[in-house]
């Protein structure tokens, strides 16, 4: 990671953490993005939100700078098992819901 990027890294952390999670569910997070297709490896950054992976795991509440809003910490699609509430910010922003399948749902 760069220096760059470290420094970025740190001001989210200050400027949009609102609550923090426990590290059980710190480290749940971690291990679906560390999987994840949607995941800069270089960055540590995800695609989508392009939040930084090392905050944004740990944050239970945030301030979204780009919706101007504070949010609870959820994965863009879903992933955390929070479906719901992807489902929920989508609705607000005018976008079509996540649908998963079966298989989807239950790793097959």
């Amino acid at each position: 990671m760069s220096l760059k990027d470290r420094i970025l890294k740190a001001a989210a952390k200050t400027v949009l953490e609102i609550s923090e999670v426990d590290d059980a569910t710190k480290a749940e997070r971690r291990a679906v993005c560390n999987t994840c297709e949607f995941r800069d490896v270089e960055s540590d950054r995800c695609k989508i939100c392009k939040c930084y992976l090392a905050v944004k795991t740990g944050c239970a509440e945030n301030w979204n700078p780009k919706k101007m809003r504070v949010e609870v910490t959820h994965c863009p699609k879903g992933l955390w098992n929070d479906l719901d509430t992807a489902n929920y910010y989508r609705q607000l922003d005018g976008l079509p819901p996540i649908t998963l399948t079966h298989a989807q749902l239950n790793n097959d």
